[in-house]
């Protein structure tokens, strides 16, 4: 949470029920925080064993949770939520719209590999690219996803937590 800017315009991929989500607004003050969320089940592929991807029932009821939870940002501009896949949600945002994304949705190698790969069309020179769950567990990719990336933009890690699910950083440069 420490690199995230505060005060700029940010992304926030997979929000769930919108937990971390707080944490950003509370932290990090954006200006506006743009949050893109499918909230619905996946039913096929990697992404189809993740704990997170709960029914449609479920999914609704978390997306309801969201926008009641966040009713006051909402009003005030300074969130806004998608419910739409980020393949999708990308299109939507000029180039180097964002000053900063932070992605904690599909683990899967090929979901967060696409999810960085969008990202790196939307966020500015100099800003970052965030996310969670850089760790092995048996259906995640988030580590061969980043190592892809890094390695197919020339770009590094510039942070790591240690937590228990930790975070990585890039910063883009300028």
């Amino acid at each position: 949470m420490a690199t995230v800017p505060r005060g700029g315009i940010g992304l926030e991929i997979g929000v769930q029920a919108g937990n971390f989500t707080a944490d950003i607004l509370a932290a990090a003050r954006p200006k506006v925080l743009h949050a893109v969320d499918c909230w619905r089940h996946i039913r096929d592929g990697p992404y189809a064993s993740d704990s997170a991807n709960v029914e449609d029932a479920e999914q609704d009821a978390l997306y309801a949770t969201v926008l009641r939870r966040f009713w006051a940002d909402i009003a005030v501009g300074r969130f806004i939520a998608y419910r739409i896949l980020s393949a999708d949600a990308f299109d939507l945002f000029p180039p180097a719209f964002f000053d900063w994304a932070y992605i904690d949705a599909d683990h899967s190698r090929a979901g967060a590999l696409a999810d960085l790969s969008g990202c790196l069309r939307v966020v500015r020179p100099g800003g970052w690219i965030m996310g969670h769950d850089y760790q092995r567990r048996s259906y995640f990719g988030v580590i061969e996803a980043v190592g892809d990336f890094l390695g197919g933009t020339g770009l590094s890690l510039s942070v790591l937590t240690m937590d228990r699910d930790p975070s990585f950083g890039i910063r883009l440069p300028t």
